[in-house]
């Protein structure tokens, strides 16, 4: 790799020839809170060799405590992909001391075929909790829920409202448009036998326009893919889908994700507006509140931006998936320019609602290529880090992409726990994002607590200590999480030693670190 321009400020020791010189204007910069600062120039001279002057500092009084936070919106959300609730429950004590605070579910409703296949679950035969899925019984979900809120941890169900399941990805009505497969009418006799006329005075259950013109045709009333599309507008519909989502809620479950939420109507559509989101997740949110005294959390898949519609017409209701946030500085590494992370934008603007992630589980199936789990660590370390942001971590699929088996334990690895433990303890601080160098930097100052995620996107020597400008840390003592190493900080600068893949956690606290039982266990 060729050497990058004052990498982070680096001092090297005394057995090393060259060093890098901390500029003042560095050292002094102020960004505002929560808000991205553009870099200052920094220069560059060679030196003589030279000793490290590493200051002396005061160790702070630290009473922090590793905890999950109280509200699963506050947490971060691991996808247990191909999981069965019963695995899910057996990894309740990894998964908590991995820093995860929610877990999500396949589909929570009948598959199509008993979901033989991961994408069968996303084709669901009912609209209820399914009796004969590859992923459990109902009873094992109650059995799920129950066991993780000893563990604080909040079960997230996955849910299919905008289409049901086809005979196969050829069949069409006379009208073109996809059938419906038979089974649907063992589990939804209604929505079966309405699909094409009404006969039973609840209206056409199903779309049947081919060609529907309007901004929110292709996504509101055109069928999507050969997948027969809902009428999620006509009421008998919309006591379906309430009715399933009151029952995962009496079963214990916390929040919700709505698979292809953009292919449905809100009531500010401009072509096609309906009252479906009122109508079902409005009355479940406070369905969820009177027995829990707690807010349900829920998210909506939102690829790209709807055509013609704004999205505060989602984000009133819900946060929405931020498909394009890390794939802004993926390429930050490459490129040794931290830049492409302070610059990256969140879609709207607003983070607080939003759930990003590293990758989803479609890239993850649709791609050959795939980012080694370390690499996916750091860029989840900055998913972890930013303020207001949710987070959804992919727990991989094996090869096979075998349902009912875990196909990854890199969730559990020290790097993503120590990211989840330290969005955990710092969620509610202030957050100052800012790069120096090749160094990109997230500072966190809560009332009592302050600490730092660093990620250096250059050229990494584990023997050097390199000087990185924190301009809103006391002096003091901290330590790298990662390492448990000390971290001084003193004049507005920490002097870090990296490990080789480039990243520190960094807070006060010598002793916190990830307490997990990977043991035998293959996390690659």
């Amino acid at each position: 790799m060729k050497k990058a321009v004052c990498a982070c400020l680096v001092l090297i020791l005394l057995l090393t020839p060259f060093a890098c010189k901390q500029s003042e204007s560095i050292v002094n910069e102020q960004p505002h809170a929560t808000t991205e600062v553009q870099p200052t120039a920094v220069s560059q001279e060679t030196a003589k060799p030279q000793t490290v002057e590493i200051p002396v500092v005061n160790p702070f009084t630290d009473s922090y405590e590793d905890s999950l936070p109280e509200n699963a919106e506050d947490g971060l959300t691991l996808h247990a992909f191909n999981w069965t609730y019963h695995e899910i429950m057996i990894n309740l004590e990894n998964i908590r001391n991995a820093g995860f605070k929610n877990v999500l579910t396949m589909p929570v409703q009948q598959p199509k075929g008993g979901g033989a296949t991961w994408w069968a679950f996303y084709q669901p035969l009912s609209f209820s909790i399914g009796v004969d899925s590859a992923t459990g019984s109902k009873e094992d979900l109650i059995a799920l829920c129950s066991e993780a809120e000893k563990y604080g941890i909040c079960i997230l169900v996955d849910v299919v409202v905008n289409h049901m399941a086809n005979i196969d990805d050829d069949a069409k009505e006379p009208d073109g448009t996809p059938t419906v497969l038979p089974a649907v009418a063992e589990y939804e006799p209604k929505l079966y036998n309405n699909r094409n006329e009404d006969v039973d005075g609840i209206g056409v259950t199903f779309h049947h326009n081919r060609l529907a013109g309007g901004s929110g045709a292709e996504t509101q009333v055109y069928a999507y893919g050969n997948l027969p599309d809902l009428d999620t507008s006509n009421a008998y519909v919309q006591e379906r889908v309430l009715s399933l989502l009151k029952e995962c809620i009496d079963a214990g479950v916390d929040g919700f994700r709505f698979d292809a939420a953009k292919h449905v109507e809100t009531e500010r559509d401009p072509d096609y507006p309906s009252d479906f989101w009122n109508n079902t997740l409005e009355v479940a949110k406070t369905y969820y509140h009177d027995l829990t005294g707690k807010e349900l959390y829920v998210y909506g898949e939102i690829l790209n931006t709807p055509s013609g519609r704004d999205l505060s017409c989602y984000t009133d209701h819900m946060r929405i998936t931020d498909d394009g946030f890390t794939a802004q500085f993926k390429n930050a590494f490459a490129n040794k320019d931290p830049n492409r992370i302070l610059d990256a934008d969140v879609k709207g603007g607003d983070p607080t609602k939003l759930i990003a992630w590293v990758e989803s589980h479609d890239e993850y199936v649709t791609t050959n290529t795939h980012y080694s789990d370390v690499r996916v660590a750091k860029f989840w370390s900055v998913i972890a880090a930013k303020k207001g942001l949710g987070g959804l971590y992919l727990a991989r699929p094996n090869e096979e992409l075998t349902v009912g088996q875990i196909g990854s334990y890199a969730y559990e690895s020290e790097y993503v726990a120590v990211s989840n433990r330290f969005h955990n303890r710092f969620y509610d601080a202030e957050s100052y994002e800012s790069a120096d160098g090749t160094c990109y930097v997230n500072e966190k100052v809560g009332k009592n607590d302050q600490g730092v995620l660093i990620l250096n996107v250059g050229d990494v020597d584990p023997k050097a200590t390199v000087q990185v400008a924190v301009p809103h840390l006391e002096n003091g003592m901290y330590y790298d999480s990662l390492t448990g190493s000390e971290v001084p900080v003193s004049g507005n600068v920490a002097y870090v030693r990296f490990e080789a893949n480039g990243m520190a956690v960094i807070t006060r606290s010598k002793d916190v670190h990830p307490q997990l039982s990977v043991s035998e266990r293959d996390c690659t």
